[in-house]
């Protein structure tokens, strides 16, 4: 409560007393607020303290209370940072039921439930997150317009720090999805500044500098109508020091004559070729949804449908067929930073059968993926 302060630090086993943080001016007495404390190398033995106060003369009543405390000895991932691996991590989640940010793969409990798109490494990373946060607008709603927002806890924000999120914004139910960052200052005034995030068919990216402040706050808003339809996610919020677009690099990559991305509704393979069999025939061909060949796979990712277009390679059995499908030529410098995604159904209708998919570099000995014989009754995400 307002009339309580609280303190985190560090004692020497033979020194002075250090105090890291100290509960912030700004966060709400009424509510829970997470701290996270980074505690420096030291050269003796020590001990980690959390100091509560409570000013004896108030006449309400007025509590301090510590929950959850977690000592690691692992550096310190930003207080306001989530990949949402550990649920919210510590953000907010202030809601008008019944809409409110939930964490998972995107289950939706009504029947108009949206296709989300898969999740790919964001910037250099080499991880593809497994949850992420959204809202559920698979139901309609009767009455105004609801809000939902996730708060972060107060950190500090220097000259060079930026925010980036991972965001997915598509549908008709949703007015509106914002980012705020509030920021208060030692005269005790307050500032906010806001971006619109906007709408796209896949996950995008947001990326801002901060304005510098001792405690500052970040917010993410999705307003939604009584209509169904459309997804609000979040994969990843990361504040760090150094913009993406501004990290040197020694030549700039260069750019592929040809699109190097397909979905084959076109009718066709785009930029990427096929190998030839022993028939001379290609090793990959696209599906005749008219004629439902093949027989064995009647539906598409891009659409999941059956009119949808994919390509398949396929053995009658008593054959052994390497299928081979190649993109153009690509320039050294293109894959600085690299990702190859795709999604792939493996169908073995003879038990005595077997298959594989494998993805490489021509110019490299070893696989860069490979499904390890894994048999997927639906169709999977595969990523390199």
């Amino acid at each position: 409560t307002k009339d309580s302060s609280l303190w985190a630090g560090i004692t020497l086993k033979s020194g002075p007393t250090e105090i890291l943080w100290t509960r912030p001016g700004s966060v709400s007495a009424a509510s829970w607020a997470l701290a996270r404390v980074e505690v420096p190398e030291q050269k003796s033995d020590f001990q980690v303290f959390i100091w509560g106060n409570i000013n004896a003369t108030s006449a309400s009543p007025t509590v301090v209370a510590v929950d959850n405390v977690r000592l690691t000895m692992e550096p310190c991932p930003h207080v306001a940072s989530c990949d949402f691996e550990e649920d919210l991590c510590g953000y907010e989640n202030d809601f008008m039921p019944p809409f409110k940010w939930l964490v998972g793969s995107g289950r939706m409990s009504g029947s108009a439930s949206p296709k989300i798109p898969g999740l790919v490494p964001l910037g250099g990373d080499s991880t593809v997150p497994r949850w992420f946060a959204y809202v559920d607008m698979s139901k309609p709603i009767e009455g105004p317009n609801l809000t939902a927002t996730l708060r972060s806890a107060i950190f500090r924000a220097d000259d060079n720090s930026t925010v980036l999120l991972r965001f997915l914004r598509t549908g008709k139910a949703i007015q509106s999805m914002e980012v705020r960052l509030n920021a208060w200052h030692p005269n005790g005034s307050k500032t906010v500044k806001s971006w619109t995030l906007g709408e796209g068919e896949d996950w995008q990216s947001f990326e801002q500098d901060l304005q510098p402040s001792d405690e500052a706050q970040l917010e993410v808003s999705v307003t939604r109508s009584g209509q169904t339809g459309g997804i609000a996610a979040l994969a990843r919020i990361a504040i760090g020091h150094v913009r993406t677009r501004d990290v040197p690099v020694t030549a700039a990559p260069a750019k592929p004559a040809v699109g190097l991305s397909c979905n084959f509704e076109a009718g066709n393979l785009c930029s990427w070729k096929p190998d030839e069999t022993t028939s001379g025939q290609p090793s990959w061909v696209l599906n005749d949804p008219a004629e439902r060949i093949p027989a064995s796979l009647h539906y598409d990712h891009t659409t999941g449908g059956y009119a949808g277009r994919f390509i398949y390679a396929e053995s009658k059995g008593g054959t052994k067929i390497v299928a081979k499908l190649k993109s153009a030529v690509l320039p050294k410098s293109l894959l600085l930073n690299g990702c190859l995604n795709f999604w792939y159904f493996k169908l073995t209708t003879n038990s005595s059968s077997s298959n594989s998919l494998v993805a490489r570099f021509s110019t490299e000995k070893g696989a860069m993926w490979t499904d390890k014989g894994h048999q997927p009754l639906t169709w999977t995400e595969g990523w390199a």
